[in-house]
């Protein structure tokens, strides 16, 4: 295996694995909490991998305060999965300029209500 390193000002290292572009997919994992930070309000959260089966790399992560009012678990999930997506085509359409092939977008959450 080989391993990519950069150095960033005030972190440690961080690592990237080769990947197979021809095999490449961005990969979504979100989830949500209803009503669990202070003042009742509800959060999201969603992690971004590029994978190409076998490795795969982190490329962001979020997690925030959810930034409407939702009145269930259902709402919080559903707005978990858009925030994660609308990332997700942002950077699909960015990587598809930079290396001219558009990698399939996978959506994971653990809401069965959602899919």
């Amino acid at each position: 295996k080989q391993w990519y390193q950069r150095r960033v000002r005030g972190a440690n290292k961080i690592y990237f694995r080769n990947l197979c572009w021809e095999r490449a997919t961005l990969q979504v994992y979100t989830d949500a909490s209803l009503a669990n930070l202070d003042g009742r309000k509800s959060g999201s959260g969603f992690v971004v991998y590029l994978s190409d089966g076998k490795e795969r790399n982190l490329v962001a992560y979020s997690c925030s305060r959810v930034k409407r009012v939702v009145k269930s678990v259902f709402g919080a999930e559903l707005y978990a999965v858009s925030e994660g997506l609308t990332y997700c085509v942002m950077l699909k359409i960015f990587l598809g300029d930079m290396f001219g092939r558009l990698p399939p977008i996978t959506v994971f959450t653990d809401s069965s209500q959602v899919v």
